[in-house]
């Protein structure tokens, strides 16, 4: 599981742990991502995704700031935790891409100590949020520019700002029971 595999880096200019933008189609499953605090305030992440399967893994961060996982061109989260440990905390949870299109999903995960828990403004990776349990220290779901969000049987328990938030374009946000 997450506790018995750990993945983490020396670099210290602000790029992702683990980038699969340039691959097609990885599954990666029971580990954990490090951002480590080495890396510049705000400017590391923890994996950088295009249309990826990430299982039972986790996302911790030591660094404040970071992004806890990109995607471009869909994919999905699963069973998941992003969360800080002590010096860090994320700027988002989870977030989206530009360049190419495609569904998103989160299922089944935790994200805590970001921001902004979910946050997308391009309109051409929607995500779908179900089963989740959400505790931004500020938005739980930021949705700009014309993105779409779906959330399902899901907790936000919003920080300083709301739950969910829809700003600048004809956005869509629903949220069901």
């Amino acid at each position: 599981g997450p506790d018995a595999t750990r993945i983490t880096t020396a670099n210290t200019t602000g790029f992702y742990t683990v980038d699969f933008t340039g691959t097609n189609q990885v599954t990666m499953r029971n580990l954990t991502v490090e951002i480590p605090a080495a890396q510049p305030n705000g400017g590391g992440g923890g994996i950088a995704m295009r249309g990826d399967v990430i299982e039972n893994v986790d996302i911790e961060s030591r660094n404040p700031g970071a992004v806890g996982i990109s995607a471009q061109g869909g994919g999905a989260f699963r069973d998941g935790r992003i969360l800080a440990v002590p010096g860090g905390n994320f700027s988002y949870g989870a977030n989206t891409l530009a360049g190419e299109s495609g569904l998103f999903t989160i299922t089944g995960s935790l994200i805590r100590n970001a921001s902004k828990a979910v946050y997308s403004e391009f309109p051409e990776v929607p995500i779908a949020i179900r089963d989740s349990f959400l505790f931004p220290t500020g938005n739980g779901l930021f949705s700009a520019v014309g993105s779409k969000m779906t959330v399902d049987n899901s907790v936000i328990e919003a920080g300083s700002n709301a739950a969910i938030r829809v700003v600048n374009g004809p956005d869509r946000c629903v949220a069901a029971g």
